[in-house]
């Protein structure tokens, strides 16, 4: 489950996504490897996100930001932020499960 806040509201805006709704995104450049840690990259929202009954909660072509997190042996991107129409949303999460294609594991 994703929550969506708005840090430069003055009444905090949030929307919430069900669990397993999905964010895809297009990286803007090519990403290394191996980042740096902290690296940050800008990306496209790939399709419209919906939340539970349906309204439009970040159209497609938002932009995006990622961060490299240092993993075990590798390294993550996090999606951290969204702007929509001219105002950026911090993304937090509830639930840190996710499947890979072919894997299964916890984050």
């Amino acid at each position: 489950m994703f929550t969506l806040f708005s840090p430069l509201a003055l009444a905090q805006t949030s929307h919430v996504l069900p669990e397993g709704r999905e964010i895809k995104v297009r990286t803007d450049t090519a990403i290394p490897a191996k980042p740096q840690a902290n690296a940050k990259y800008s990306a496209t929202v790939s399709n419209d996100v919906t939340d539970s009954p349906g309204a439009l909660v970040i159209p497609k072509g938002s932009r995006a930001q990622l961060v490299a997190v240092p993993a075990e042996k590798d390294t993550n991107l996090d999606l951290r932020s969204i702007t929509v129409e001219g105002k950026r949303y911090l993304l937090t999460t509830q639930s840190a499960k996710w499947v890979r294609p072919g894997r299964s594991g916890c984050k």
